[in-house]
């Protein structure tokens, strides 16, 4: 294989279809697999940090790809790094006590297998006088295992059931109360969970045809006559006073690289880490439903495709990904992001009201990266917001199917203690409580890699002779000099937000560069500290964690999280205690909503939005937009 030294071509370039398949056929070269050999990731091997950052367009530059591999039938996972340059496995590791994420579809295929013929399974629905025919078992990653289940030392997937109907909404029709453990190492059902019948949910899907549509509004058009303003040089985008890169992961989704404005660097890496999804109901077969979207199945490889004028708007630009299936073909996936301009609102404005009655306003315009990603039930898209002030956006909105709790009421008047952890939201259908935590890792690099974080804290002065009227306040900053002394919580009282500071530049009148991390809505875990659903994500515990880089730390609850141990990831990553002052600064934030079903939300719910915003502060000398020129004025 000859160097890649295109000026077209970046080390941070994501692998393309026939470098995936040239990962695959190195290995099955030189290494020996079975015949039943699944390729759980392959993605780039991205370069050394100080490799990249001083690369020149046109030079030569490694390029490796990473492998997890994994031997179903011996039940062991490798890692490897292929170098594509020479066409060499240049490591080879086998990872023991781990459990590779679940298979799509293999792992589902098995669950289906295997249900639709077991006695145990087919008796528990006669029981309750369901045809076998008209039942779909979802796959669940297993969460929390019993003692038997972990000393079998095989992967699992939990089967839900549900009827399936004649709609798209299954999910209004769970058969409650059974549950299925499937053991895919020795492919047999391990233990099937029946706590009795209850009643399925009758009329609860989702009929797009059925429903009595209200008069459409008049149309509303974003035209853009001279076509949009950001360009594309191969995966990189240049936007306003914006430059940065993107790559769509198979395991996080969106993927920016080196985020800069005015051509100062600001963000070295951002993006989805993991996401946990804890629900509230101590019942035996609820107790175990406890996802971790990213780790548990590879989120990124479920970003549904978008189409122009339904999930975005007309001016939109479609991004394909290219990712490796479980087999290790490659396959293009359409439609798995979108970039796009939309109107930011008011960017500032003044009116001298006093003397000369001239007003002087701005309005702003934003520039969107998206995708949104379905696993099961749920739907998730993930916005990256560029404005004109330096500030970067970051929306989630959640929206999609609510998981519901099969139940025996029908109405408020019949309902028992047991329906005490939800929403009755139609009758035979509880909306069961839980919390979903985004976690995003941010490698922050803030006019350079020597950066220090620092809390800040609004504190009200006490009232005295240097405060007379107690009016005073002010706001300290709080140094967070190592790792285990900077895992913080989210603080309204006291406006709490994180700095990540520049320890090479300042502006003019002496204060360090900074960008601040504002938090937005959040919340706090609600599961008990004891709860393996709460220290299998560990991460959720806290809102802020600020840890020295490391490029082998990229995933909030570890590199395997599915059947994993407490305390991985995030929690473990900090026992080093590592320096944080004058190092390469990476800020994990975890962004969190408590679900409280209501009505409203089914059968489809409609979106929440949360956000957080890395805002600049003291970056710049004087607010950087003042030479955003004026919006022509529209005659009425």
């Amino acid at each position: 294989m000859s160097q890649i030294s295109s000026a077209e071509s970046h080390p941070l370039d994501p692998l393309t279809a026939e470098e995936i398949e040239a990962t695959v056929k190195i290995i099955g070269e030189q290494q020996l697999l079975s015949e039943a050999t699944f390729f759980p990731r392959i993605a780039l091997n991205e370069p050394a940090k100080e490799k990249v950052v001083t690369h020149t367009p046109g030079t030569p530059f490694e390029r490796e790809a990473f492998a997890v591999v994994f031997d179903s039938q011996a039940n062991i996972t490798y890692e490897a790094v292929v170098d594509l340059i020479t066409g060499e496995v240049e490591s080879w590791e086998q990872i023991p006590n781990v459990f590779v994420q679940i298979l799509d579809p293999d792992d589902y295929d098995a669950l289906e297998e295997l249900t639709a013929s077991d006695p145990e399974v087919l008796a528990a629905l006669e029981r309750r006088r369901i045809n076998p025919d008209n039942v779909y078992f979802t796959g669940w990653a297993p969460g929390p295992l019993s003692q038997e289940e972990a000393a079998t030392g095989s992967r699992l997937i939990r089967g839900i059931p549900y009827v399936i109907g004649d709609d798209i909404n299954f999910y209004g029709r769970p058969i409650e109360g059974l549950l299925v453990t499937v053991d895919l190492t020795n492919n047999q059902i391990l233990n099937v969970s029946d706590s009795g019948n209850i009643p399925i949910a009758g009329d609860a899907g989702f009929r797009a045809d059925e429903i009595d549509l209200r008069e459409p509004l008049p149309p509303l058009e974003i035209v853009e006559p001279e076509g949009a303003s950001y360009e594309f040089n191969g995966n990189q985008i240049s936007w306003d006073k914006w430059d940065f890169r993107y790559s769509i992961d198979p395991r996080t989704g969106l993927v920016l690289h080196q985020v800069s404005y005015d051509d100062r660097s600001i963000l070295y890496r951002g993006s989805l880490s993991e996401l946990s999804v804890p629900y509230g109901d101590p019942d035996g077969n609820w107790r175990v439903r406890n996802a971790l979207d990213v780790g548990e199945y590879s989120i990124g490889r479920f970003t549904y495709p978008m189409e122009v004028g339904r999930d975005i708007p007309e001016n939109a630009k479609l991004l394909d990904g290219t990712f490796a299936d479980d087999l290790g073909e490659p396959y293009l996936w359409e439609g798995a992001a979108a970039i796009y301009e939309r109107q930011g609102g008011l960017l500032w404005s003044h009116f001298d009201f006093d003397l000369t009655e001239e007003i002087e306003s701005r309005r702003s315009r934003e520039l969107v990266m998206r995708s949104i990603m379905t696993i099961g039930n749920y739907d998730y898209a993930v916005n990256w917001v560029f404005q004109q002030d330096g500030t970067l956006k970051v929306e989630a909105d959640l929206t999609g199917i609510i998981l519901a709790k099969g139940t025996e009421a029908t109405d408020m008047e019949t309902l028992s203690e047991s329906d005490a952890y939800g929403t009755l939201i139609a009758p035979n259908l509880i909306g069961v409580n839980h919390q979903h935590f985004f976690n995003f890792r941010l490698d922050m690099d803030v006019d350079g890699i020597t950066n220090m974080p620092i809390e800040m804290n609004v504190v009200s002065l006490p009232a005295g002779l240097d405060n007379p009227a107690g009016n005073a306040f002010v706001m300290q900053g709080i140094p967070l000099e190592v790792e285990t002394a900077a895992v913080r919580d989210v603080n309204t009282y006291q406006s709490r937000m994180w700095m990540v500071n520049s320890l090479e530049n300042k502006n003019q009148v002496g204060l360090p560069t900074a960008y601040a991390l504002m938090p937005g809505e959040n919340a706090f875990n609600q599961l008990s500290p004891f709860a393996e659903a709460r220290q299998l994500s560990g991460f959720s515990n806290h809102h802020a964690w600020f840890t020295q880089y490391d490029p082998e730390e990229l995933y909030a609850a570890g590199n395997y999280p599915n059947q994993g141990v407490p305390g991985q990831g995030l929690p473990s990553y900090i026992q080093d205690n590592e320096l944080l002052v004058g190092e390469d600064v990476v800020m994990w934030y975890t962004m969190g909503t408590t679900h409280m079903v209501r009505a409203e939300d089914w059968p489809i719910m409609p979106v929440h939005s949360m956000h957080f915003k890395l805002k600049p502060w003291n970056f710049f000398d004087e607010n950087p937009a003042l030479d955003i020129p004026p919006n022509p004025i529209i005659e009425s």
